[in-house]
This record gives structure tokens, C-alpha cells and sequence, in this order.
């Protein structure tokens, strides 16, 4: 998206009160500056009207909050990379299939050998591991610019907020609020829209804890649901079998039941598909990795435009 500035500004009643008096007074008003003045004043700009008793917090440089977007495409590199990966291990020799034909049975066993020792377990590990802290890197950086656009002051331990549950969350908000570190119109949307508590937004919730997994230990992805496709069997006369596609945990064997009375070989092994998944243990247990992270990476892209849609707002 281009850089641009907005020349919307959020404020907010922030008279002397308790947390609740705050917050059921806050109001919200626009104001519009000319580019100029922008420049003269620059993104921290906080104007106090005496005779309202109303702070006005500038939310001026659009591309403040464009310094998410970098991360998030990083993430899809990552993610890119992954997927490159994967399509790499599953086009190698890491199976090979083949015949155990019972001559005195008369019956076929088709017979999958699977070798996942050559899977690279570390390097997916650290690719997924990237994704996720530069996704849940976008947040933080997101919201650290939310705080100083609104006129507060962020520290080192200015986070994106997430939480167990609606009230905690709420909770967390008011007291931002009150301490002048966002407005309400942030607090709304939060509460409204983001939903960063475990019953209201699992998958950036998940991502979260991702991140805290992360920093303590690697992932270790579990590779599992193999697929052959285009498999192609003959019999003795070189005529071909129908052939589905098999989808495979592990080692495998198939009796053939059609292919009884025959001798039959393996003319083609196929191609290859190969999957991993998020381990036992792990947010988003037992869910393939690839999709989830696209589907993270979404719902982190939908948060940010949902904060520069904010900000971008013109007045009615």
C-alpha cells in the first residue's frame, strides 16, 4: 500500500475520574491539519483544548503502522520456503514401492517403504519458528505505533495485548485508557472487531503462544500423511491396474484383492505428497502446519487493516 499521510485525528473525554467515568465520557471527535502542519508538527503532535478539556492524540503518519507489512512478508518467505521444502523432501527417494507376491496364496501385496531419516526436521523447524515471530512481531509493532499515535508513551515491555478472557482483556484496556496510552475508539475496535482473548480469537491467541514456545524451544514438526498418486501396476501381460491414491502415516502394506491369480510388478512408484503437522503439546496440536500459518498470517493482515481503516476513517 503507498505511504500517505492521514489527517484524521482521534481524541478522546479524558477528564478526572474513575476507570468507568472514563470510559462511559470519552466521546469522539475529527479534526483535520494540513499536510504542512504535519510537517511542522510532526506524529506526536497533542494539542489540549482548555476550554474543552479534551485531548487530541494525532494519528498523522499512515506508514507508521505500514512497518508491519515488512514482517508479514517476511513471514510469507518464510512460509513460501517451507512449502518448497516440503514439495523438495516428497519429490526425493525417501519410499519406494514394490510386489510380495504369495505363489502358493496367489495373492499381490503392495508394499510402501518409507525413510523419513532424511527429512529436514531442523530446518523446517527454524523456518516455521521465523514465521511466527515475525508475525507475532507485526503485532507488536503494530501496536507500539498504535500507543505513540494515540499520545502514550510506550516502554520496552509495550506489547500486543492478549489476554484469557473478554473481562481480562476489557480490564487491560480501561487501564490503558485511563493512563492516557490509547483511545477509545482503540478500545472498541479491540474489543469489537481483534477479540485477542482465548474464546474470542483463537487463532491470533495461538499465534501468541507460539511465539512463547518459540523462544523456549524448537518446533518439532510431525511429518505424517504421505500421499501416492499415479501410481502404476501390471499384470503378466503387461496389462495396467486401476490404481487409487494411497494415503500413507507410515510404512505401509495393501492386499490386492483385485489383482488375486495374477503376478503383478510395479512399473511406476508414482509421486509423492508429503505433510507436517503441529506436534502433541503444541498450540494448534494435530493441524497441518502449512494451512495454519496461512491461515495466522490472514487474520494477522486483517488486524492491520483493521488499525489503518481506523485511523484512515473520515468524519461522517
Amino acid at each position: 500500500m503507498p505511504a500517505r499521510v492521514a489527517q484524521t485525528f482521534l481524541c478522546a473525554d479524558r477528564g478526572v475520574g474513575t476507570t468507568e467515568e472514563t470510559v462511559s465520557r470519552a466521546s469522539v471527535k475529527m479534526a483535520r491539519f494540513s499536510k504542512a502542519h504535519v510537517r511542522r508538527t510532526g506524529s506526536q503532535t497533542i494539542l489540549r483544548l482548555a476550554n474543552h478539556g479534551i485531548l487530541y492524540c494525532s494519528i498523522i503518519m499512515y506508514e507508521r503502522l505500514e512497518g508491519s507489512w515488512p514482517k508479514v512478508k517476511r513471514a510469507k518467505e518464510h512460509i513460501s520456503d517451507l512449502h518448497q521444502m516440503l514439495i523438495a523432501f516428497a519429490a526425493s527417494e525417501f519410499y519406494t514401492a514394490r510386489i510380495e507376491h504369495d505363489a502358493e496364496r496367489r495373492i499381490n501385496t503392495l508394499c510402501f517403504d518409507i525413510d523419513n531419516s532424511k527429512f529436514p526436521t531442523e530446518d523446517s523447524s527454524l523456518l516455521i519458528g521465523d514465521a511466527v515471530q515475525n508475525l507475532r512481531g507485526a503485532l507488536d509493532h503494530l501496536w507500539y505505533q498504535v500507543v505513540l499515535a494515540c499520545g502514550g508513551t510506550p516502554t520496552n515491555w509495550t506489547r500486543f495485548p492478549f489476554d484469557d478472557s473478554r473481562d481480562a482483556l476489557s480490564a487491560r484496556l480501561k487501564e490503558a485508557l485511563e493512563k492516557q496510552r490509547i483511545t477509545l475508539p482503540v478500545v472498541e475496535l479491540m474489543l469489537s472487531s481483534i477479540v485477542p482473548y482465548k474464546n474470542g480469537n483463537p487463532t491470533l491467541c495461538g499465534l501468541n503462544e507460539l511465539g512463547i514456545m518459540d523462544r523456549h524451544q524448537m518446533f518439532v514438526p510431525v511429518l505424517k500423511m504421505m500421499s501416492i498418486r499415479d501410481l502404476r501396476l501390471e499384470d503378466q501381460v503387461g496389462r495396467q491396474l486401476d490404481c487409487v491414491d494411497y494415503i500413507l502415516d507410515d510404512s505401509s502394506r495393501v492386499r490386492l484383492h483385485e489383482a488375486d491369480d495374477m503376478v503383478v510388478q510395479v512399473k511406476n512408484k508414482g509421486r509423492a505428497a508429503a505433510t507436517i503437522f503441529f506436534d502433541i503439546g503444541a498450540p494448534f496440536e494435530g493441524e497441518p502446519v502449512l494451512s495454519t500459518l496461512r491461515r495466522v498470517t490472514e487474520e494477522v493482515s486483517r488486524t492491520i487493516e483493521a488499525f489503518n481503516l481506523l485511523i484512515t476513517k473520515s468524519p461522517e
